[in-house]
């Protein structure tokens, strides 16, 4: 029998730049793969996805900083990416 994961409601904001790319995030896994899944599952699976990789985030004291060290981890140029597309 799979485990019962337990969930806690918390409210966050996003800019609508982000809720922008979960959306199509979203979209895009619905047109690709013919399932729905929601926002909410997609961020859980980024933050379980980013707890598994070990990114250490103690030495980043803003947003900013965080958005960085996780970019240069996955490889990602993030003054690049912030210029280019949205890649959802």
């Amino acid at each position: 029998m799979p485990k019962q994961r337990l969930f806690f409601t918390t409210t966050f904001r996003l800019s609508a730049k982000q809720s922008g790319w979960l959306t199509t995030a979203a979209i895009k896994i619905l047109a690709e793969q013919q399932k729905h899944i929601d926002r909410s599952a997609i961020l859980r699976g980024l933050i379980d996805g980013l707890a598994l990789a070990r990114i250490d985030l103690s030495t980043c004291s803003t947003e900013e900083e965080i958005k960085h060290a996780v970019a240069q981890r996955l490889g990602a140029n993030s003054k690049k990416r912030a210029a280019g597309r949205n890649n959802a």
